[in-house]
């Protein structure tokens, strides 16, 4: 169970260096730059109504980090562009699943301070955001 069955969701976002994208995903972005080109393509597509996308991101780019550095950068370029408040026909959900606690964290504070929605929670047990329904 991915734990946004109960999102009505337009896309699901994987973006991440080297785990596979898991099924029910529709897209699997590997650099920040990807993942900047894809959400502005996005916004020019859904002018006529609002589309919800799920960004279910990593927080080390491994090689790809040259192509924008890791994926925390992806947080801070919505962020100080106010791509979610500029774009408001464009819904975005986040969900964090890296392994690493530091940028883990440095990335929840981020959608914290910015009171951006999430899908699940980080689970100290198991040191990965987890969905909220299942058992640790």
């Amino acid at each position: 169970m991915m734990g946004w069955e109960n999102h009505r969701l337009d896309k699901a976002i994987w973006i991440d260096d080297v785990r596979e994208m898991p099924a029910g995903y529709d897209f699997w972005l590997r650099s920040v730059r990807e993942a900047t080109e894809f959400l502005l393509a996005e916004t020019e597509m859904c002018h006529n109504g609002g589309r919800t996308l799920l960004l279910d991101m990593d927080h080390d780019a491994g090689e790809f980090q040259k192509d924008g550095g890791d994926y925390i950068r992806l947080l801070d370029w919505i962020e100080s562009t106010g791509f979610v408040e500029k774009n408001p026909q464009l819904r975005l959900v986040f969900r964090i699943h890296s392994a690493n606690p530091a940028g883990r964290e440095n990335m929840a504070r981020i959608l914290r301070r910015n009171g951006w929605e999430t899908i699940g929670q980080i689970s100290a047990e198991r040191n990965l955001w987890r969905d909220d329904r299942e058992t640790t």
